[in-house]
C-alpha cells in the first residue's frame, strides 16, 4: 500500500463522514421550517435561515460526493511522489503516519469549516437587518468557522511546526536530524 492509497482511502472515509454530518443537520431544517410557520409572513429572516440551512446541507453533500467520487484524483494531486508506506523496520514510520493523520484531520476541518462559514455568512445579513447588530452567537460562529478553516489548511499542508513539536523526541539517536522537510515526507 502506498501513501497515495492511504490518503485516497482517508478522503473517501471523510466523504462518508460528510454524509453523516449532513444527516445530523436535518433538525436545523425542521427548526427553520417551524420558525417560518411561527413568524409573520412579512419577515424574511426565517426564510433566509431555512434557505441557508438547506444550502449548507447541500454543500456538505457536494463535498461528500467529490470526496467519494474523486478521492483518488485528489490524492494524486496532493501526493506528487508516491512511495510505499514503510514497514516496521523503518524508524521513520511513526512520523509518516502522524503527518498523514494530520492531513486527514485537515480535510475533516475543511469539510466542517466551509459549510459553517457559508451558513454563518448567509445568516448574518438578514439577522443584522432585523436586529440592527450582529449577535455574539453569530459573531462567535463566524470566528469559529474561520479558525477551523485556517487549522484545516495548516493540517492539510503537513503542519510542519506542530509535527516537529510533537515528534521532536522520536528521532533515532544514531541518525542526523532532517533539514526541516517534514512536509515532503508525504
Amino acid at each position: 500500500m502506498t501513501k497515495r492509497d492511504v490518503l485516497s482511502l482517508a478522503l473517501k472515509i471523510s466523504g462518508v463522514y460528510s454524509i453523516i454530518f449532513a444527516v445530523r443537520q436535518i433538525p436545523s431544517v425542521v427548526l427553520a421550517m417551524n420558525m417560518m410557520d411561527s413568524q409573520p409572513s412579512s419577515s424574511s429572516s426565517p426564510i433566509r435561515l431555512f434557505l441557508s440551512t438547506v444550502a449548507g446541507i447541500f454543500l456538505i453533500l457536494v463535498v461528500a460526493y467529490i470526496l467519494l467520487r474523486w478521492g483518488d484524483l485528489i490524492a494524486r494531486k496532493l501526493i506528487k511522489e508516491d512511495k510505499n508506506i514503510p514497514t516496521s523496520n523503518n524508524l521513520d514510520w511513526e512520523r509518516l503516519f502522524f503527518i498523514l493523520s494530520l492531513r486527514i484531520a485537515g480535510v475533516i476541518c475543511l469539510i466542517r469549516g466551509f459549510p459553517q462559514l457559508s451558513n454563518t455568512l448567509l445568516r448574518l445579513r438578514p439577522l443584522q437587518e432585523a436586529q440592527g447588530s450582529v449577535s455574539g452567537s453569530n459573531l462567535g460562529s463566524l470566528i469559529s468557522a474561520i479558525v477551523i478553516i485556517i487549522i484545516g489548511l495548516y493540517l492539510l499542508f503537513g503542519a510542519k511546526g506542530f509535527s516537529r513539536f510533537v515528534l521532536k523526541d522520536k528521532k533515532p539517536a544514531d541518525t542526523p536530524p532532517k533539514s526541516g522537510k517534514i512536509g515532503n515526507l508525504l
